[in-house]
């Protein structure tokens, strides 16, 4: 089992992958959501994709908010569009804080960083999203 984790938003979309049988997780796009769907069907060949893990922004009282509900109506189009793959939605909280404070640290300018902070974002969700299944496994 291969996975994805995505960091969804209305401008880009970040998109991380796991390396096949470990839970190894690299950055792998930021791309535009009408390009999403495209590319999904390329990366479910290329890597064996068989799960997506796809973050929920949900407020630190834990609320959802407008951009929450975006999400989980894009999950239900985008999941009905791929039904081979097990979808499932991960609580995001602060996901896109800790990627832009780490992009910070290694040095990257605000610029720099609006390029990317989506991936790593979408690393930090996959990561939790293996971990936490491995401790259910």
């Amino acid at each position: 089992m291969t996975a994805l984790g995505i960091d969804y938003g209305t401008v880009r979309i970040g998109v991380a992958r796991q390396i096949p049988n470990t839970q190894l997780v690299v950055p792998l796009a930021t791309i535009a959501p009408n390009q999403f769907d495209t590319q999904l069907q390329q990366w479910v060949e290329d890597f064996q994709i068989t799960q997506v893990y796809v973050g929920l922004p949900v407020s630190l009282s834990g609320h959802e908010s407008e951009s929450a509900q975006r999400v989980r109506d894009w999950f239900e189009k985008t999941k009905n569009q791929f039904p081979d793959l097990e979808w499932q939605l991960i609580d995001e909280r602060l996901t896109s804080v800790v990627a832009g404070n780490s992009l910070q640290q290694l040095g990257k300018t605000s610029k720099e960083q609006r390029k990317v902070v989506d991936e790593f974002a979408a690393v930090l969700i996959l990561e939790q999203a293996l971990a936490t299944r491995e401790k259910s496994n």
